[in-house]
């Protein structure tokens, strides 16, 4: 997790210090690696470096629903998300760390994850045997850019639009998204069942981990 970080901080680092950055340096300064203040030469050199690292990506998306409150639909795709994880995360010492968004009061985040794992806990199924919640500033670590980043590209690639450079840089990330959940057709897409671009809008959740040992 700490090679991640500075690895992460260094990227950050370099482009607030380059004089010829061509995106919004004060979105650098207060958001830190933010998708959508990034310009194009920025994302793809974060693209190959996003590739080193040994990280993993789950994601649950679904059609957009704009008559749905965002609170609703933030824990919606949460949820499902959390039911595959905590169950193959059985046994371990997890930690969650959550980006605060005024959009999705704290209290019901606390909850719905909480009730979700006790839930586990009195059925016996197999969950994490501790579960420690953070919610975290952008300003805290870096690390709380890894899914938005990861989910930049690929909202990016499903874009029936598509262009070269953005199909490109998912493609090199693709593998990282060990399962990407659709729940409305209730389908799974892996690498052996590679997803390809939507002809509709989405809403999606993710959660980035870290994969392996660290150097």
């Amino acid at each position: 997790e700490r090679y991640i970080v500075d690895i992460l901080d260094r990227e950050l680092a370099g482009l607030r210090q380059d004089a010829f950055y061509g995106g919004r340096a004060k979105s650098l300064e207060s958001k830190g690696l933010h998708y959508t203040d990034l310009p194009e030469d920025a994302r793809g050199r974060l693209a190959g470096v996003l590739q080193d690292l040994p990280l993993r990506a789950y994601v649950a998306l679904d059609t957009d629903k704009p008559e749905e409150a965002y609170q609703a639909r933030f824990l919606r795709l949460l949820g499902r998300l959390l039911e595959r994880r905590f169950e193959a995360c059985d046994g371990d010492d997890v930690r969650l760390l959550i980006e605060n968004n005024p959009q999705v009061k704290e209290a019901v985040l606390q909850s719905e994850i909480l009730g979700r794992w006790k839930v586990r806990e009195q059925r016996g199924a197999r969950r994490p045997s501790k579960l420690d919640i953070a919610i975290v500033e952008k300003s805290d670590t870096s690390l709380i850019a890894l899914p938005d980043l990861l989910m930049g590209f690929l909202t990016d690639f499903l874009d029936p639009n598509v262009q070269g450079a953005a199909r490109a840089r998912f493609e090199r990330l693709r593998d990282k998204f060990r399962v990407i959940q659709s729940i409305g057709d209730n389908q799974l897409y892996s690498r052996r069942r590679p997803i390809e671009p939507w002809p509709r809008p989405v809403a999606a959740a993710a959660i980035a981990e870290p994969a392996g040992k660290q150097p």
